[in-house]
């Protein structure tokens, strides 16, 4: 009883992190407060109600030790508590998505009508805002040499990511109800990215899509599919024949960065130059890390932006080392083996592209949306699962019964041309 009351406090902070991540935007405290409380929430169910593998408590512990050092060691409080916290948090969340059990419970607290209706509204209202904001020239912040939406939000990137929640949001909710105005919500929020600028989630959210199409094309809505091709494809042809892409933010930078030479934003750069920092650590450091606030350091040296990595996986090589590196890879490769052993093959590719397209090209639980859209995409795939072994069946005996009518139709025919 305990553990499923957990898993619905969880499922409440689930569904209304939309407004948690407007209101972060605002006020960074409110941020830290909603990670800190789902994490209390995910570590007692993960920890104390459910029983976990000998190895995940290895790896989890490896993680938790190496950060422990850090801290220690370093002492720099803030960058250490802000990316460690984000990193355990997606440790956690793969912990307690990769668990049939929670999972499955979560699933049926998810199904009330009110879940729906509440994310329906905070969609309604969040699309409606941006709207507002983009229609009247609101929101709108000069980075990158030019004007980019933002929002209410601290930055594009932040805007972004909550985009991709509300995809997720969006792709979860067609599944519960397959009506096409969810397929439009998508579109427009396809559209809304456009405006931010950042390009290396664009790429991420072409996968998003994918599997939006998938999901479409599975439950056999023919005409939301043909809509949902018929409307991508008429808006992009519009573009180009009025010449109007030019002007799309989006299309802006990415003709400026191939003007100035630099199409991957200067990524390689330093990712170049933070690897052969990292060969220059003694052993300790190489094992260990040489804190958060590294990269931000050496990144400054390198290029003159006090920016970390912009890849999970270099900047926790950097931060905690090899020790780190390798527990937060074990996480990783661990939900991407849980659910290829729930889903097929096609949306599982889609997924996996997806979910490294981002930690390489940008950064995943530096940004805390990731981890619930996570969670809603968990959902959509068992969901797809519970509908296909429930439906399949029945489509089976339709087939066999179709089968049965049309032999004895085509037997039937035979008998007349034999009798004339």
């Amino acid at each position: 009883m305990l553990k499923k009351n957990l898993v619905y406090l969880f499922m409440v902070l689930l569904v209304v992190r939309p407004v948690f991540s407007i209101l972060d935007g605002i006020y960074d405290v409110i941020g830290l407060i909603s990670v800190l409380l789902i994490l209390t929430v995910l570590m007692i169910v993960n920890h104390i109600l459910s029983r976990l593998s000998v190895v995940d408590y290895i790896f989890l512990l490896m993680y938790l030790l190496t950060w422990i050092v850090e801290l220690c060691i370093y002492r720099n409080y803030f960058e250490s508590l802000d990316h460690g916290l984000k990193v355990l948090l997606v440790i956690e969340m793969i912990i307690f998505l990769a668990h049939d059990e929670n999972i499955y419970i979560l699933m049926s607290l998810m199904q009330t009508i009110w879940v729906r209706i509440l994310l329906t509204i905070q969609l309604l209202i969040i699309s409606a805002v941006f709207f507002v904001q983009l229609l009247n020239g609101y929101g709108y912040k000069k980075i990158w040499g030019d004007q980019y939406f933002v929002s209410f939000l601290s930055s594009a990137h932040v805007l972004s990511y909550l985009l991709i929640l509300l995809m997720a949001i969006c792709l979860y909710l067609y599944t519960m109800n397959p009506k096409p105005h969810y397929i439009a919500f998508i579109c427009y929020l396809v559209v809304i990215q456009q405006f931010t600028g950042v390009r290396a989630i664009f790429i991420a959210i072409l996968f998003l899509v994918g599997l939006t199409v998938y999901c479409v094309f599975k439950r056999r809505k023919k005409q939301y599919f043909i809509l949902f091709i018929s409307a991508l494809c008429s808006i992009i042809f519009c573009i180009i024949i009025t010449g109007i892409w030019v002007q799309i933010p989006m299309a802006k930078k990415m003709i400026y960065r191939v003007d100035t030479e630099t199409v991957d934003g200067g990524r390689t750069t330093f990712w170049v130059q933070n690897l052969v920092s990292y060969t220059q650590f003694d052993f300790s450091e190489k094992l260990t890390g040489k804190s958060f606030l590294y990269p931000y350091q050496n990144n400054f040296q390198i290029s003159g932006m006090y920016i970390w990595s912009h890849n999970d996986f270099i900047n926790i090589l950097l931060s905690l080392g090899a020790f780190g590196l390798i527990a937060y890879l074990f996480f990783y490769i661990k939900f991407l083996v849980y659910l290829h052993k729930k889903i097929t093959s096609l949306p599982w590719t889609l997924t996996v592209l997806f979910l490294l397209c981002i930690p390489l090209l940008n950064g995943f639980y530096n940004y805390p949306d990731m981890a619930f859209s996570l969670a809603f995409l968990t959902l959509v795939f068992l969901k797809d699962k519970q509908e296909a072994a429930e439906i399949a069946p029945e489509e089976r005996e339709i087939d066999i019964q179709e089968k049965r009518v049309y032999l004895l139709h085509k037997q039937e025919c035979y008998k007349i041309k034999k009798v004339r």
